[in-house]
């Protein structure tokens, strides 16, 4: 699974890079350094945080009723 750059992370989940940063400090998202020091976010840890838990979808259908 590719790394991403935590602003790339950030594109993808609609959140600023601080934000992102956050999750991988408090461990919602995986990454390591890379040689120059940059934070890579583990393609799959991006992936499971982006797709919506089933709890989750049962509240947003209910909104839309």
């Amino acid at each position: 699974m590719p790394s991403y750059r935590l602003g790339q992370a950030a594109k993808m989940l609609g959140v600023s890079a601080d934000t992102v940063r956050r999750m991988v400090d408090d461990g919602r998202l995986r990454a390591a350094r890379s040689s120059g020091g940059q934070r890579l976010v583990d393609g799959a840890s991006l992936a499971r945080l982006a797709k919506p838990s089933r709890s989750r979808r049962g509240l947003t259908d209910s909104f839309l009723c």
